[in-house]
């Protein structure tokens, strides 16, 4: 799953910027290990995925980059986790 979402999201580093399509990627990497051994179906981190991807395409048409970015969309992802992991 992991794989396939950095493929699918390649063509988003025009639209985000290098830097800012890394800071997804990681987001994406840190919190699927947060999810491993754990039981969550495959349509929750399918949606995690398109929630991470449609975060990080507002937070850059806000205009965020840099520190701020990575700090705004790392914590959307925490969030996101949280809620996901509190109702699994």
């Amino acid at each position: 799953m992991r794989q396939q979402f950095e493929q699918e999201t390649s063509a988003m580093v025009k639209k985000l910027g290098d830097s800012e399509h890394q800071t997804m990627l990681v987001a994406m990497y840190e919190g699927t290990e947060k999810l491993l051994n754990r039981k969550v179906s495959d349509f929750a981190v399918m949606q995690y995925f398109e929630d991470l991807k449609f975060a990080a395409e507002d937070l850059r048409k806000q205009g965020m980059s840099g520190e701020n970015y990575r700090n705004s969309l790392l914590q959307h992802s925490q969030k996101a986790l949280n809620r996901m992991l509190a109702t699994g």
